[in-house]
């Protein structure tokens, strides 16, 4: 991933330490495409056993006290109407990165790009946001 802007957002640092440190945790398995998900699968005994895990963004969602309904009804961290604003400004920031089309991908755009295409783990994710936000 190219580096953010001269200008880089932060996060609030209360809300960036909760986020880094539940990514780290191991308490959250990951998904792609979508902010929560849930799926059944076979343990080794072969029972059936429903699994849940999160994409990057699932998991801030969590951090900011939203239920597991609400996180599975939404796309996007910044559909949350009662999103910090300072956390939706950092969110909505453009960066250097582009899509196929070369329309510049926002911050939100980009953690969902590598937690979802580049498959990187949380701890790689959480290292990115320690980094540059």
């Amino acid at each position: 991933m190219k580096a953010l802007k001269k200008d880089k957002p932060k996060l609030p640092k209360t809300f960036k330490a909760k986020w880094v440190n539940a990514l780290r945790s191991g308490d959250y398995k990951q998904t792609q495409d979508q902010l929560w998900d849930s799926w059944y699968s076979e343990d080794d005994e072969g029972h059936s056993v429903k699994m849940e895990g999160y994409c990057c963004l699932g998991v801030a969602a969590c951090v900011l006290g939203k239920e597991k309904k609400l996180i599975q009804s939404k796309l996007k961290l910044t559909e949350f109407k009662s999103l910090p604003v300072e956390i939706r400004k950092v969110m909505k920031t453009e960066t250097k990165n582009v899509d196929s089309q070369g329309k510049p991908l926002t911050i939100e755009d980009t953690l969902a790009y590598v937690n979802d295409a580049k498959l990187w783990s949380f701890k790689k994710i959480a290292n990115w946001i320690d980094k540059n936000l």
